[in-house]
């Protein structure tokens, strides 16, 4: 996924679909990032929880579940973000450079 693409989760009504794409590629991408690092990494990181976020999402049209969903929604997305941050932080620790070495 191109990294613009993005972008599409501002569009109304769409951004409903479009938030499941887009967790399901940055689990893809932050799994691709690992192994190509040789890092050790879970087969599908992030996917759960950010389904729970982009179902939370859906919910939120449903009368009597809706403040449930949104709360859900909310901690969700919270504890996605925080897990993303460690992912990207451990690549940082393991540098490209260190890459070519292991190869090699």
């Amino acid at each position: 996924m191109e990294p613009g693409m993005v972008w599409l989760l501002l569009i109304p009504i769409l951004n409903w679909i479009w938030t499941f794409v887009v967790v399901i590629n940055i689990s893809k991408s932050i799994h691709a990032e690992y192994k190509s690092r040789n890092m050790e990494i879970e087969e599908k990181p992030l996917l759960n929880l950010g389904l729970v976020f982009a179902i939370s999402g859906i919910c939120n049209f449903i009368p009597y579940l809706k403040y449930i969903a949104w709360l859900v929604g909310l901690i969700s997305f919270i504890m996605y973000w925080i897990k993303a941050n460690e992912y990207k932080n451990k690549i940082r620790e393991f540098p490209a450079a260190a890459i070519n070495e292991i190869g090699q």
